[in-house]
């Protein structure tokens, strides 16, 4: 039996940062979703400068329905000696303040069973005890090892490697980014992979006015 919830998303509607508006969308919690994000941050800008299409999404994770609420499953670069699996609900994972959010998208993972989704949600549920290290060089093959749109592909091959297959990207690097990574290509998986997919289902997006 399928549950629906209202799941209330700062709608990111205002320029005054501290006069939040509500929106409500009709979630199931039997399903699984991803949640995309753009920061006015450092990182965040250069995560936009590296995707494919979307001019606005720097950081990805799944959304799922546990312990009666929404929480994300995502990998941020923390520096703390903790695990870079973060686990956030939805209001800390689009703090406005903190987290210097401007915008917000909604997807579903268009499974085609219950079982599927069963499986995709036992393998997030499975780095949960899981010491993660941010991928920094984005070329290493250790499990362990991940940055944010890769734990999303990670995951899903790991629930099926037949249909989940997301092929990466390459870019040519020059300047501070061929210096820091040291070699002269980038490949990788880009934050907004997932968008141009037919397993993965627009839902609605947020903006903050300018």
């Amino acid at each position: 039996m399928k549950y629906l919830h209202i799941i209330s998303f700062v709608a990111l509607f205002s320029c005054n940062k501290t006069n939040f508006q509500y929106d409500n969308i009709l979630l199931d919690e039997e399903q699984i979703y991803i949640v995309y994000r753009g920061t006015k941050t450092k990182l965040g800008n250069i995560a936009r400068d590296f995707n494919l299409k979307d001019k606005f999404s720097s950081h990805v994770g799944f959304l799922i329905f546990k312990n009666n609420t929404w929480l994300v499953y995502h990998v941020l670069d923390e520096n703390d000696n903790q695990s870079d699996l973060r686990i956030h609900k939805m209001k800390d994972f689009l703090d406005i303040n903190k987290e210097r959010v401007f915008y917000t998208s909604l997807w579903k993972i268009n499974t085609s069973s219950s079982t599927e989704t069963n499986t995709i949600r036992k393998c997030i549920l499975g780095y949960e005890g899981l010491k993660i290290v941010f991928n920094k060089n984005f070329s290493t093959n250790e499990p362990n090892r991940l940055y944010c749109s890769e734990f999303i592909v990670k995951v899903l091959r790991k629930s099926d490697t037949l249909k989940y297959k997301f092929e990466k990207s390459k870019r040519k690097l020059t300047g501070v980014f061929k210096s820091y990574l040291g070699r002269d290509t980038l490949s990788y998986y880009p934050v907004d992979i997932f968008q141009d997919n037919k397993k993965f289902i627009f839902l609605k997006e947020w903006k903050l006015k300018k």
